[in-house]
């Protein structure tokens, strides 16, 4: 075998193409493949001269220097590596140059297992949901591997066949200039297969959409806005991927009576001017049903009393916060003869001593605070009003 010569060593004319090129130097390494050649000393070194000879043709460049300057004996150790005696080593080397003779697909053109895409979801509980957490039921609509085919697109008849266009690969070689380059093939869309039976249920595409009922456990101390990750219960891969996940986004919805400020609630309080002046026992929701509240006697307006562990508990659960009453005193607005001459008789004797000196009179007598400093004497003798 000539050693000058890569054109000879190949046994290719100086015109032929870069396919000639791969076919010829395919069809001598595996003839003199030292696995092959166990007991030929000599097949390693052609093996050898082989690839270095591949090396030149195979590069434009190389090659268009070659043929500019003539023969050059290649030396026993040529300068520069050996396509195969550099780190990438035998395996990756084969890979490369004998992918198409093994119909292997290429790595990067959609023919990987694919992950199923992550679903969103808006669930929206009530106040009192996040005292104790909630387990809430959501339907959500998404896409599940196909049971009758069982992803694969195809009938229970038949199975995928490699794609003629081409060849299985998954790719197509195009030309651009001096460069040979992989586009992914259109007509598979990158799997190096077809379906030509495809299954009646998913119309091909191995999956289906399903509409689910899943129950999402809601932590107690929930916020507005909070998003809970739920695994795997997303679309359904492709080609064996795994399934995405499930994102579900809480919303507080707002409450009537109740406003929340971090893990304390806040709640409004209407008294009259006689249960403020005289002191009364009310009823007031919670969060865990209702309880009684003493509102003591000259309670003012915008007073706040506070029950301990009447609120909501911190993120995840734990000590919970308080419940703030706000009083706010309600002046009646409509009186009858009776009423309206009651609170004059009330507003003339003073508070304390019974007399209001005339001074008094002129900025009291229809003042309403003025009504709510002395109403613990006077009104448990006067019948109340309707207001």
């Amino acid at each position: 075998m000539a050693r000058n010569n890569p054109y000879q060593v190949l046994g290719v004319p100086p015109t032929a193409d870069e396919e000639e090129i791969k076919r010829a130097y395919r069809r001598l390494a595996k003839r003199h493949h030292p696995d092959r050649n166990l007991e030929d000393k000599h097949a390693e070194e052609r093996f050898k001269e082989i690839g270095r000879a591949y090396g030149i043709l195979r590069d434009p460049k190389k090659r268009a220097d070659f043929d500019r300057k003539g023969f050059h004996p290649f030396p026993a150790q040529a300068a520069g590596p050996s396509p195969f005696e550099s780190s990438r080593g035998f395996a990756e080397i084969f890979e490369s140059l004998f992918s198409d003779l093994h119909r292997q697909p290429a790595k990067d053109f959609g023919i990987r297992p694919e992950r199923g895409k992550d679903l969103k979801f808006h669930a929206t509980i009530a106040l009192e949901d996040i005292v104790a957490g909630v387990t809430k039921p959501i339907q959500v609509t998404r896409m599940e591997t196909c049971q009758l085919c069982q992803g694969n697109g195809t009938s229970t008849r038949s199975r995928p066949q490699a794609c003629v266009v081409c060849g299985g690969l998954g790719y197509v070689r195009r030309k651009h200039g001096l460069l040979d380059v992989k586009a992914a093939c259109r007509a598979c869309g990158g799997t190096g297969e077809v379906i030509l039976d495809v299954c009646k249920r998913c119309g091909g595409t191995g999956r289906t959409q399903k509409e689910r009922t899943l129950r999402v456990r809601i932590p107690p101390g929930a916020e507005d806005g909070m998003r809970l990750k739920v695994r795997g219960e997303g679309d359904g891969g492709i080609r064996g991927g795994g399934a995405g996940d499930l994102f579900v986004t809480i919303g507080v919805r707002p409450h009537e009576e109740f406003r929340r400020e971090g893990t304390d609630v806040h709640y409004s309080l209407t008294v009259n001017m006689v249960e403020a002046a005289l002191g009364a026992d009310r009823t007031v929701p919670t969060l865990d049903g209702s309880t009684h509240v003493k509102i003591p006697a000259g309670t003012q307006s915008g007073n706040t009393f506070r029950l301990r562990g009447k609120g909501l508990p911190k993120k995840g659960g734990g000590e919970r916060g308080d419940q703030l009453v706000h009083i706010r005193v309600e002046t009646p607005t409509r009186m009858n003869r009776k009423q309206r001459r009651l609170l004059e008789e009330f507003a003339r004797r003073g508070t304390d001593s019974g007399r209001l000196s005339h001074e008094s009179e002129k900025t009291q007598a229809f003042s309403p605070s003025s009504v709510l400093v002395g109403l613990n004497k006077w009104f448990r003798r006067l019948p109340l009003w309707k207001s």
